[in-house]
């Protein structure tokens, strides 16, 4: 992220932060209003494989076989000093791009596919000026996917779980459950959707009665305190909205559940507190990475027998004081990467 301001004499004015590249800030904040964002993991795209002919360029689909549109297109690449012209063959099909290799033709769809409308949406979410203004522009669904945690000078603050979702269908011609987390068949038109879910069913929240929001890469089923979170079932399981939780996310939630507790206030001194917490609590991966060491039996090995006793001594705390923290924090990160990768 790169910090900047922007000022224009017709009342733009808006400090945040931009990627390089980009043409203006994608978050921050103007006179009246502010958001922030984080990455969200929903199920934006769907592979289905096509059934294709002996000559390779028609699909079939409803029991009929289509003509694969076909263009070829020429890329500059360089080799070295020089550029030479390279010739390919892209193909479509009524799913979307299709590529073919030794497995098979697959076609890909994407819920934001064709639209290249996100920096107008972000433009113009710099010039809004209320939360009606702000919530108009996202629920273009112009920007195709991240959380954003929005607050105003009015006292409004709101969650968005921002996707575009695909509408899927929750089953095919078969009546059959599809499975959207595999590859699809591609014969069967009723499972090409046509669009994102609209906006109205996308997880979000306005002003909770716990009176905070967070989100930390996190499932947006935990985001405002027992009592005023969104219930797993409030959106269809073929919406594909991630489960899982991360550290930063548990203790997010514990530490400012514990601060607001009987009617406590988070004041900037409590909430810097918060953001600035080094601490892990033993769940999740950290749990599993716990478990896995305790489980080792290190034998003879005196070294090996070092190490666990360092691992299982660790304060769960990365403020460089413990003499496990090193050690602990390294392994963590394998357990962290991998859990990460996981809904």
């Amino acid at each position: 992220w790169y910090e900047l301001v922007v000022e224009s004499g017709e009342g733009w004015h808006f400090a945040g932060a931009n990627f390089p590249g980009s043409p203006f800030p994608f978050l921050g904040h103007n006179r009246h209003l502010g958001w922030t964002n984080t990455v969200n993991r929903p199920d934006m795209i769907d592979v289905y494989k096509l059934v294709l002919n002996d000559s390779g360029t028609k699909y079939r689909i409803a029991g009929r076989w289509v003509p694969l549109e076909q263009k070829t297109v020429t890329l500059p690449v360089r080799m070295g000093p020089v550029v030479l012209p390279i010739r390919r063959t892209v193909w479509r099909s009524a799913h979307g791009p299709v590529i073919k290799n030794e497995n098979g033709a697959f076609a890909v769809r994407y819920g934001g596919i064709d639209r290249l409308d996100q920096l107008d949406a972000y433009y113009r979410l710099n010039k809004a000026t209320s939360f009606t203004e702000w919530q108009a522009q996202i629920a273009r669904m112009a920007v195709p996917s991240t959380n954003f945690l929005y607050a105003d000078e009015e006292g409004t603050i709101a969650y968005v779980y921002n996707a575009a979702i695909p509408n899927r269908p929750s089953t095919g011609s078969g009546q059959a459950l599809a499975n959207w987390r595999g590859v699809l068949p591609g014969d069967d038109p009723a499972l090409i959707w046509t669009g994102p879910v609209p906006y109205a069913a996308l997880p979000k929240y306005v002003n909770p009665a716990s009176g905070w929001l967070f989100n930390a890469n996190n499932t947006p089923f935990y985001a405002a305190g027992r009592g005023s979170d969104l219930p797993f079932t409030s959106v269809a399981p073929e919406m594909g909205v991630e489960l899982g939780m991360t550290n930063r996310a548990r203790r997010s939630r514990r530490l400012m559940e514990e601060a607001t507790r009987g009617g406590g206030r988070l004041d900037r001194e409590t909430l810097e507190k918060i953001k600035f917490d080094t601490g892990y609590d033993e769940a999740g991966h950290v749990a599993k990475m716990l478990r896995a060491v305790r489980a080792v039996d290190p034998g003879d090995d005196k070294r090996l027998a070092e190490a666990r006793a360092l691992v299982l001594g660790w304060d769960r705390n990365a403020d460089n004081i413990g003499r496990g923290d090193a050690l602990a924090l390294m392994l963590n990160r394998e357990y962290m990467s991998s859990s990460y990768q996981s809904k």
